[in-house]
């Protein structure tokens, strides 16, 4: 899904016209696929577009993730799919720290919050805050590109026609949509 500008000014994404004077301060680091598995050694490691590996640990203060090599032997793939590592800014859904976004099978990612960024050279380990919050990847990227907020969201789908709207439903499979007045559409869009 691909931003298109639809005139001076404005971009849409899927459906909803956004004005680019609100986008955001908020940095893609790195994005590509990701696997995270288990090694014969009972070993949780995450695998970033195969090239970089950390290992995922109990320290005395928490989780935290350490560089690690790719000389691992995999038991089982827990999880893979697409990541994204975010630098959030002003943005009041998220803190301004990096974000390691990861991709579950429900098609939903999966918030890991990394207070000191990846583990590198000088700093192998850190910590890891593994939170519950996991958001659809339509909205990620609406955090990604633009800062809307829900009652920006509201605003603009309110802006849309009822055919726009039924539309932008039909794509979401919004159940009970062609019995809906475009009140209900918005509701229903922006829940």
């Amino acid at each position: 899904m691909h931003p298109q500008e639809v005139f001076p000014g404005n971009l849409l994404i899927d459906g909803l016209n956004l004005e680019k004077s609100r986008v955001m301060k908020n940095q893609v680091k790195m994005k590509g696929s990701y696997e995270l598995f288990l090694t014969t050694k009972k070993n949780e490691i995450l695998s970033l577009d195969q090239s970089s590996w950390f290992a995922l640990a109990k320290g005395q203060r928490g989780d935290i993730i350490v560089r690690s090599n790719s000389h691992h032997e995999k038991e089982k793939t827990m999880n893979q799919g697409k990541y994204y590592l975010v630098l959030f800014n002003d943005d009041p859904d998220f803190r301004d720290l990096p974000h390691l976004m990861l991709e579950e099978s429900t098609g939903k990612f999966r918030e890991w919050i990394l207070p000191r960024n990846l583990p590198s050279d000088s700093q192998p380990r850190v910590k890891l805050i593994k939170t519950n919050y996991t958001i659809s990847e339509i909205k990620l990227r609406y955090h990604m590109i633009n800062k809307i907020t829900k009652t920006q969201e509201r605003k603009e789908l309110e802006s849309m026609s009822r055919s726009s709207l039924y539309k932008l439903a039909k794509k979401k499979n919004v159940k009970g949509r062609s019995k809906m007045d475009k009140h209900d559409l918005v509701r229903a869009l922006s829940d």
